[in-house]
């Protein structure tokens, strides 16, 4: 999470941890990524390790500006949207931009370049695996502001670029008061509007209708997007056979006869 150390410093680090885990045992995969955060800007071969079994992870969030919508632009931030450099590159302006100011377009091509350009790239180069451990889109940000086009950009340019990712989450703390259904949201696709552990049973009872509801919009994305999450049509099972009895005991051996009467 540091800014300050090292990359050089941080790969050691993944390197000695990794030995200790494949000391114990060779088949575990070591999963290692870029400080600070996993941001895709520091993806580069400064975090490779010679060893096998590991593989490269890193996370997008990317305009920060525009998926978290921490900035209160969630009513104006749009995707396509043009943004101030330093929004999209952040520390790492410089590599990009002539300044900080300089208007960047971002947009479904500028997303697929920045995946083929940077992950894709080093894995290509090298021959190893990468995955996005965490990206998402905060459900502040309102979809008719291009919310649910960001996500379906983002995962065409991982499905072409044949790159496996996470979506970043399944399921937050309770929110008091937040209508279900309003783009009032964070990264969650549960959405929890009350529930905290202080209500009593009874209480919990009569309003679990309300309690909690699923993003059914950016789940359809999801659905429709990763291939991994499409129902795939199974034969059905034959019937299991029928249990197998222990063997009946044999018979009880003729009674003699009984002896003539005197």
């Amino acid at each position: 999470r540091t800014r300050k150390t090292a990359p050089e410093h941080v790969s050691a680090l993944m390197r000695d941890g990794c030995d200790a885990v494949h000391a114990h045992d060779p088949r575990a995969l070591c999963v290692v990524g870029p400080a600070p955060y996993y941001k895709v800007f520091n993806f580069d071969e400064r975090i490779l390790l010679d060893r096998e079994n590991v593989l490269y992870t890193f996370d997008f969030f990317v305009p920060w500006a525009l998926v978290t919508a921490d900035t209160g632009k969630g009513d104006t931030a749009t995707f396509p949207g043009t943004f101030p450099c330093g929004d999209v590159y952040l520390s790492w302006w410089r590599d990009y931009c002539g300044s900080k100011d300089q208007s960047v377009r971002v947009d479904a091509g500028w997303i697929r370049n920045a995946i083929r350009s940077l992950p894709h790239a080093l894995s290509s180069r090298h021959n190893v695996p990468v995955y996005c451990n965490q990206w998402g889109v905060k459900g502040e940000l309102w979809a008719d502001h291009g919310r649910l086009a960001y996500a379906r950009a983002l995962l065409d340019a991982f499905v072409a670029s044949n790159i496996s990712s996470t979506y970043w989450i399944w399921r937050s703390y309770p929110k008091d008061g937040r209508p279900l259904g309003q783009p009032v949201w964070g990264f969650e696709l549960v959405h929890n509007s009350g529930f905290n552990g202080r209500q009593s049973a009874a209480w919990v009872y009569e309003h679990r209708a309300g309690l909690e509801g699923l993003d059914v919009e950016m789940s359809g994305v999801l659905r429709a997007k990763l291939p991994m999450t499409e129902e795939i049509p199974t034969e059905p099972l034959p019937p299991p056979p029928p249990p197998s009895l222990p063997p009946s005991p044999p018979p009880p051996p003729p009674r003699p006869p009984r002896p003539p009467p005197p």
